[in-house]
């Protein structure tokens, strides 16, 4: 949820439910909640393994993870105004 209900104010987590709802299939219903829990399990465990991120050079999450050395960050918060004088770099040290 966001303040104002601008999901720009959340992008990162809308993208992720975005790829996890067309990549995975998970905007269908389902027939029970354990269904829907293994779905979600699997569609988590590809996100995170199987799929290859742009604003990660293309490595996977858990890829990028393992390296000792991380890259700049390929992204940034829609209201940069908002965060100040922030050093994204920062991050990955």
């Amino acid at each position: 949820m966001t303040e104002s209900g601008d999901p720009n104010e959340n992008a990162m987590a809308e993208r992720v439910l975005r790829s996890l709802k067309d990549d995975c299939k998970l905007a269908r219903g389902f027939s029970s909640f354990s269904t829907a829990e293994e779905a979600v399990t699997k569609a988590i465990n590809a996100y995170n393994t199987v799929r290859p991120h742009a604003s990660l050079n293309y490595l996977t999450p858990h890829q990028m993870h393992q390296r000792k050395r991380k890259p700049k960050l390929r992204w940034y918060p829609y209201k940069k105004v908002r965060y100040g004088n922030v050093q994204y770099e920062a991050v990955f040290r």
